[in-house]
């Protein structure tokens, strides 16, 4: 079941302060960088690049590292640093961080892992007694993109700069989708075991952080529903939304899970119910959290009211995404008489459906491409509108390719009015063609690989859309009783 007991030794008092200090650091130390071989601490060094502070490594002998001053022991950092990143052995690693706090240190990254339960216990009981925050242990810590802030200690590929903030109890979780997304990032956080800090107290962060609209979580365990549920809350009330992916559902997974970060065996299905009863989106893989961010970040709002229309030049197309709906329990929007008539005269008499085959118009040009798919997006049945599109990288596309002439420029015509959201879904899961995403820059249009988890991130959005709705209605309704 969902536990509100706590793995979590410690977070009462924390401040706004010590928050910031940790993810938007002005001074950083390293403690773990080698001067003889290539150690995690200088691959932290190394990728600080770039970064607009202050950087000290932490040597006994050498003088510098990677270009970095260093200082020979913790307790000559008094207090000069916001966050320390600790790349230590094991056996080292509570002496470090004790030495940390007596040193007036606010903040440390700990990427230190695989302790057993006897050295757990003792740095836990650490934890309790330390003012210094702890992101961590067994994490990767943190990258802002926006800030230079690189405080991790992998390869970190060509990931560009962006307003989608990501938590992930894994680091190889963060690594797959900061590198497999179409989006920006603003900042990724691996949160480890969360000892000390948790994502709650991360999306209380990213609620106020500046840079980020919307949050994706990928959560191993849920050790403070409740905690968790009032910084989401947080997150929705500076209008930003969050998407959670919970790993860990079948027994094996959990095992699996628990292995890792050693987090608390908790019942899926209760979770799952605690996750519907407050509104938060919760998905099932890394493709349907992508889709669901990717459609979130939308400028436009979707309305809690309304379902999906679909339109495309190919009724195989039209038609898997239908099917797609279907299964996955998606309504597709039944249309007013007036928009079915209006739709009827560009087709020539031809029956009218949702969704709706646009390659059957005669003579299709931009003005009819336009014309049809306005029709359905000003109908009032509808929330959400997709365009389902052949946009694979290995098309032949020219400049009188009719996705040039005709398709695109109608595309970005109709989002720069429409009242709901317009995505964008390639037919397969293939690599969308550079051209698509080209044409489509600076446009509010979403664009997604596959119909498949275009289909389950509209679904988690409409289950958002109206649970929040009736929330929002029950407490209208209790305030009503008490007037």
């Amino acid at each position: 079941m969902v536990s509100s007991t706590s793995e979590v030794v410690r977070r009462e008092g924390l401040s706004t302060q010590s928050l910031d200090r940790l993810l938007n650091p002005s001074s950083i130390a390293v403690i773990g960088a080698s001067s003889k071989r290539q150690a995690w601490g200088n691959n932290v060094l190394n990728n600080l690049e770039g970064f607009d502070g202050d950087i000290v490594a932490v040597h006994p002998s050498a003088s510098e590292l990677e270009g970095y001053p260093t200082v020979r022991s913790v307790s000559d950092l008094n207090g000069r640093c916001d966050v320390a990143f600790v790349a230590v052995p094991k056996h080292a690693l509570i002496d470090t961080v004790i030495e940390l706090d007596a040193a007036g240190i606010p903040a440390a990254i700990v990427v230190t892992g695989g302790l057993d339960p006897h050295l757990s216990a003792q740095f836990k009981a650490v934890l309790r007694q330390v003012e210094i925050v702890v992101m961590g242990p067994n994490c990767m810590g943190f990258i802002d993109f926006h800030r230079n802030t690189r405080l991790f200690p992998g390869s970190i590929g060509d990931v560009s700069r962006g307003d989608v903030g990501l938590v992930a109890q894994s680091g190889s979780a963060a690594i797959a989708l900061m590198n497999n997304t179409d989006f920006g990032i603003s900042t990724v956080v691996t949160s480890g075991n969360e000892w000390s800090m948790t994502t709650a107290d991360y999306l209380s962060w990213f609620a106020v952080e500046p840079n980020t609209r919307v949050i994706g979580l990928v959560l191993e365990s849920v050790q403070d529903p409740q905690g968790l549920l009032s910084s989401i809350r947080q997150c929705w009330s500076a209008g930003k939304d969050v998407v959670l992916l919970k790993v860990g559902r079948s027994e094996q997974g959990a095992e699996s899970t628990i292995a890792h970060t050693g987090a608390m065996l908790t019942d899926s299905a209760a979770a799952d119910a605690f996750f519907a009863r407050n509104g938060i989106v919760s998905v099932f893989d890394y493709d349907e959290l992508t889709a669901a961010l990717t459609i979130l970040r939308s400028g436009r709002r979707f309305l809690a009211r309304g379902d999906l229309a679909i339109a495309g030049i190919s009724g195989g197309q039209t038609g898997l995404a239908a099917d797609l709906a279907d299964r996955h329990e998606v309504r597709l929007a039944p249309l007013e008489l007036d928009t079915e008539a209006a739709i009827q005269s560009l087709l020539d008499g031809h029956n009218v459906v949702n969704p709706l085959d646009v390659g059957a118009v005669p003579g299709l040009n931009g003005d009819k491409y336009r014309t049809a798919v306005t029709l359905l997006a000003e109908d009032s049945t509808v929330a959400a509108l997709f365009l389902v599109q052949d946009a694979q990288e290995t098309l032949a596309m020219g400049p009188e390719h009719t996705y040039n002439r005709v398709i695109a420029p109608g595309m970005i015509s109709i989002a720069e009015t429409s009242r709901i959201p317009i995505v964008v879904v390639s037919s397969t899961s293939a690599r969308i063609h550079p051209l698509f995403v080209e044409q489509l820059a600076g446009a509010d249009l979403p664009t997604l690989a596959s119909p498949r988890p275009s289909v389950l991130g509209r679904r988690s959005r409409a289950q958002f859309s109206v649970t929040r709705r009736s929330q929002s209605m029950s407490r209208l309704s209790a305030f009503r009783r008490r007037g």
